[in-house]
């Protein structure tokens, strides 16, 4: 019952430690990076006779290449010694990180290839997250009357992760918002679709009323509006899987700052492997002839990331049926 969570804020190893005495009977879904820390913390978790796993349902593609490019810009960004630290932590993890008990997934093969993990001694199969939402929004109608086409925002100028990561894009908010809204205004001129703002979680909504020219923004209503969308604009988002759930065209945006950046392999990426277009709003640019799915690819991606089976009941459900009744 979501009503009866509670969350503890942890400052540090010793907090975590408390909190696990108190509340660390039984089973441990373990959401943390493969570094020091988040080794000790599992570690500690094992040596508790606690049952630690993995619900890695938000499945995407990725390729070598891209991990290549990645480091390229960490050592950019952040040095070479900094460089170093992270190989040392990811060393550290990959040879003291404990043997997961269960692995909640849509699809075993590529969560190995993704998480780097040995195979856990459950494996309970489900579908990504999307595809939960897709489920909780079966029967609800549309937000917007009129076709219009959504941008799944990623903040991408203020994402924590990319600051962290040392990729913050080298590219400024004028220049970005002013390229965005040509778009936008291109397609509401040209193909008569308004197009509504999906925003990151993250971001300041406020903020974006003025950015996007007062746009429509839908706070929180992602699954909704890609759902009767015409099609959906993006960089790179996770909220890709709900097009391919969905059946909907993506026009992946890039910029000449995103071209500079490690964003640029994902986009290159994403929209290789479903088969769309990508448009370079700095550049002079025009709208494809045809903005559709391809189906064999969409099909590809949905059996490889999303869904692979015919279960209908959302993640938790499948999970508590098929391993937490066990120790009740």
């Amino acid at each position: 019952e979501e009503n009866n969570l509670f969350g503890v804020k942890c400052s540090n190893f010793n907090d975590v430690k408390k909190i696990i005495k108190l509340h660390g009977k039984g089973i441990a879904i373990v959401s943390l990076p493969r570094n020091i820390q988040g080794t000790k913390i599992r570690r500690y978790l094992k040596s508790n006779k606690i049952k630690i796993g993995l619900n890695d349902g938000g499945m995407m593609p990725t390729t070598n290449n891209n991990v290549i490019r990645k480091i390229f810009f960490k050592f950019k960004k952040a040095g070479f010694k900094k460089l170093l630290f992270l190989v040392f932590e990811r060393i550290y993890s990959k040879i003291l990180t404990p043997e997961y008990d269960f692995l909640i997934t849509s699809n075993y093969e590529k969560s190995v290839i993704k998480v780097n993990i040995v195979k856990p001694k459950a494996i309970i199969e489900t579908h990504c997250w999307d595809y939960d939402l897709s489920i909780k929004h079966k029967n609800d109608k549309s937000l917007i009357e009129k076709k219009y086409v959504v941008f799944l925002d990623q903040y991408v100028l203020k994402h924590t992760d990319l600051i962290r990561t040392h990729n913050i894009l080298d590219i400024s908010p004028e220049s970005y918002y002013r390229e965005l809204n040509q778009l936008f205004n291109h397609i509401e001129n040209k193909l008569n679709f308004e197009v509504v703002i999906a925003p990151h979680p993250s971001a300041d909504i406020k903020e974006y009323n003025t950015l996007f020219d007062g746009r429509r923004i839908e706070f929180g209503k992602t699954a909704l509006l890609v759902k009767y969308c015409e099609f959906s604009l993006t960089h790179t988002s996770t909220a890709i899987n709900l097009a391919v759930i969905y059946q909907k065209p993506i026009l992946f945006v890039t910029n000449d700052g995103l071209t500079r950046s490690s964003l640029d392999g994902e986009i290159k990426l994403f929209s290789s492997v479903l088969g769309q277009n990508v448009i370079n709003v700095s550049n002079n640019f025009s709208l494809p002839d045809e903005i559709k799915i391809n189906k064999e690819c969409y099909s590809k991606y949905k059996y490889n990331y999303i869904k692979k089976n015919d279960l209908e009941s959302l993640s938790w459900y499948i999970f508590y049926n098929t391993y937490i009744k066990k120790f009740i």
